[in-house]
């Protein structure tokens, strides 16, 4: 009877069995998640433009003219007051914090927008953010072209407008 040992007991038998039917699944359900985020990072090519680029303006401006289907936005107000106590307001509405999609040139785009609430620009006070446009791998080409589009977009609402520079530590930014 004692010449049996473990191998010759039942529960011994399923228990081992158990036991590597989980270590299995463990191992398949770790794996799939490599596949899928490797399949994800060659599937698609993502761009990020952080607050502190001067472009930054620019999409979102850009996502603002072109976007268009936009239902989460966020306001931004442009305030100017004057010697002779008139007041001027602008209101510019922007893409809110949050994902966002879009059609450019037949092409969609995931565009991210993200707030960092820990880091702060130290040179405006203002929260750290990011926009992440997000494509296809066959499309990343779109993103020079909508970058040059955002710009001129942006060159041609300045023109024949004066800039203002002020002076903040090292550089110089843009008063208003």
């Amino acid at each position: 009877a004692a010449s049996g040992g473990l191998g010759g007991n039942p529960l011994f038998h399923a228990g081992f069995g158990l036991m590597l039917m989980g270590t299995g699944l463990a191992l398949a359900r770790n794996a799939g998640g490599k596949v899928l985020a490797e399949a994800q990072r060659r599937a698609f090519a993502t761009l990020e433009v952080t607050s502190k680029d001067p472009g930054y303006k620019w999409i979102l401006q850009w996502i603002r003219d072109r976007g268009g289907n936009s239902r989460h936005l966020s306001l931004e107000t442009k305030f100017r007051s004057f010697e002779n106590g008139r007041v001027e307001t602008e209101f510019t509405y922007v893409p809110a914090v949050g994902a966002h999609f879009l059609s450019y040139r037949g092409a969609w785009f995931k565009v991210t927008r993200a707030r960092e609430k820990e880091m702060v620009d130290l040179s405006s006070g203002s929260p750290w953010e990011s926009v992440v446009l997000t494509t296809r791998n066959r499309n990343r080409h779109l993103f020079g072209e909508l970058l040059n589009e955002a710009k001129q977009m942006s060159l041609k609402q300045e023109a024949g407008k004066t800039v203002i520079y002020t002076a903040l530590m090292t550089e110089r930014k843009v008063f208003g």
